[in-house]
């Protein structure tokens, strides 16, 4: 947030040569940080039309791209002409590319991997997501990249892993279910081959469950899917889950963490310190998120982390109510109570999404 505020008043001063009012500054970040999200529903949507015409690899491969694309427009169009216009779109595009990204792996995975192993290759994926948040929480520091002078070079740094999937992405097969749906058995049987150990009868039996599961399905309307029990309970389910996991403000906490330890009355020159740290919490409780998922169950887990995320938002609410009396203990008690939050967030929540 500092940053940004430092861009916009030298964007408004170097332009206009005037400073900028408060009101405008409140809008302009609103929208800075919204539009990400406004792009995510554009690229989530889209992504749902383009399933239907484009393979899950070529969906991935595109969602690169436009990242790239938008790292390029923030990195070298808005840093170089110090233009918030072009800050607002790189936003939006690499908005659309998180949009399309964000349920993918899930879906890939699921896909290619065999059923007995797909708990355990979902769980990379969220080790992966938190790992890259502790990662960029380290790179963001002021004394590494996190300076107004090279903010550039660190949003520059969004672009390798891009380069590094669409460079081994020749490598990586289009889903099993994917080619059995568009270029039959053959291909499929050679596909599975490359991603199984199994001998060829047990290939072919998988290779003929996959065909008895493709041929069940069937599109189901909003209509059915609401007047259904069977449907409209499974529907319920899902969205109470996605809910939660979003109302619950995880967002805030990875957006606004260092801010969030200042308001609590840790000095900001060691806020970053303690995101850092809360962030390693998080990294270290995925590892264990999915054996302790499937050792009580994803009903338990999820009514516990709920419990658990309740406990940590009254925490961190005492904490800043006590701070006037006890100034020293209390920024203690709000990085406990945020380091509690993560850790049920990503065991019971993102585990089970």
């Amino acid at each position: 947030k500092t940053k940004l505020w430092k861009f916009y008043i030298c964007l408004k001063m170097s332009r206009y040569n005037e400073t900028m009012p408060e009101d405008t500054w409140t809008i302009l970040y609103a929208v800075s940080v919204s539009c990400i999200y406004f792009g995510g529903l554009i690229g989530g949507v889209g992504m749902n039309f383009m399933l239907s015409y484009v393979s899950r690899k070529g969906l991935m491969q595109l969602s690169h791209v436009i990242n790239i694309t938008g790292v390029i427009v923030i990195a070298l169009v808005a840093g170089t002409t110090w233009s918030y216009e072009a800050l607002i779109i790189g936003r939006i595009i690499g908005g659309i590319s998180l949009g399309m990204a964000y349920n993918l792996p899930c879906l890939m995975v699921s896909e290619m991997s065999a059923n007995y192993k797909q708990n355990f290759w979902q769980s990379v994926i969220g080790l992966s997501s938190a790992f890259g948040i502790l990662l960029g929480s380290i790179f963001s520091h002021p004394k590494i990249l996190g300076s107004l002078s090279l903010w550039t070079v660190l949003v520059s740094l969004a672009v390798i892993p891009s380069l590094i999937y669409l460079i081994s992405s020749h490598w990586i097969p289009n889903t099993p279910f994917y080619v059995l749906r568009t270029y039959g058995k053959d291909e499929a049987l050679k596909v599975l081959k490359k991603l199984r150990k199994g001998t060829l009868a047990e290939i072919k039996e998988e290779l003929a469950s996959m065909s008895e599961e493709i041929g069940g399905k069937r599109k189901v309307r909003i209509k059915e899917m609401l007047t259904t029990k069977e449907y409209r309970d499974m529907f319920v389910g899902v969205i109470a889950l996605c809910l939660s996991a979003i109302l619950v403000g995880v967002d805030n906490v990875l957006l606004y963490s260092d801010q969030i330890f200042i308001d609590a009355g840790i000095s900001p020159d060691k806020a970053t310190y303690a995101t850092i740290g809360v962030f390693a919490m998080q990294l270290l409780a995925g590892v264990v998120g999915s054996k302790i998922v499937d050792r009580f169950g994803g009903f338990k887990v999820h009514v516990a982390s709920n419990i658990l995320i309740i406990f940590a938002h009254v925490t961190y609410t005492v904490s800043q109510l006590a701070t006037p009396a006890a100034p020293n203990a209390m920024p203690y008690v709000a990085i406990f109570a945020v380091g509690i939050f993560l850790i049920a967030f990503v065991v019971g929540l993102a585990e089970l999404i």
